[in-house]
């Protein structure tokens, strides 16, 4: 779901969604509708901030919050390195950092001693989202082994499996090869 304002954030805690991933949106291709225009009420860091401070107002009924999150491309570390952003938008609310879809392992491990060694990973929680390629008994042990080595990896919270078609198979592979 796209949201621009605190009137949508507002709309989203009156009907009980508690995660949220704030990121940038993308920009629209050449080949769009020229009359699209893009929205930028607020910038990334400016509806983490807006999600945050709802959470500090008083709400009637059962007390719940938002679990704010933020996305960003793993990026080999000494190319176009900015960690500021990231500890930006920790400090403005953000609790966890998802980083979007992996398979190379040495990049994510490289990526993530560059978040240790910045602290990013002092101010909020890092997963990374892994899914496998296919339904195939393969792909799921490769998914199930990529999760095996991701836990290993300091500063890494935890795994995100988004959207997995076959999420059983993968969930027992990874329980019977003792992951936790």
């Amino acid at each position: 779901m796209c949201i621009r304002d605190r009137s949508e954030l507002l709309g989203l805690r009156a009907v009980g969604v508690s995660s949220l991933i704030i990121n940038r949106g993308l920009s629209f291709p050449e080949a769009s509708d020229p009359a699209a225009k893009p929205v930028h009420d607020l910038r990334c860091r400016e509806l983490i901030a807006t999600a945050h401070e709802i959470n500090e107002e008083d709400w009637p009924g059962e007390p719940h919050e938002f679990i704010i999150g933020t996305e960003c491309e793993l990026t080999e570390p000494e190319k176009a390195w900015n960690d500021e952003s990231l500890l930006a938008r920790a400090a403005a609310g953000a609790r966890f950092l998802q980083l979007r879809p992996c398979s190379d392992l040495a990049l994510l491990q490289a990526y993530m001693q560059r978040l240790v060694e910045s602290r990013v990973t002092w101010k909020c929680s890092v997963v990374v989202c892994l899914a496998p390629p296919g339904p195939g008994r393969e792909d799921i042990a490769r998914c199930a082994g990529m999760m095996r080595a991701v836990a290993d990896i300091p500063g890494m919270s935890g795994s995100n499996l988004p959207l997995c078609p076959d999420i059983e198979a993968v969930v027992s592979a990874i329980v019977s090869s003792g992951v936790k």
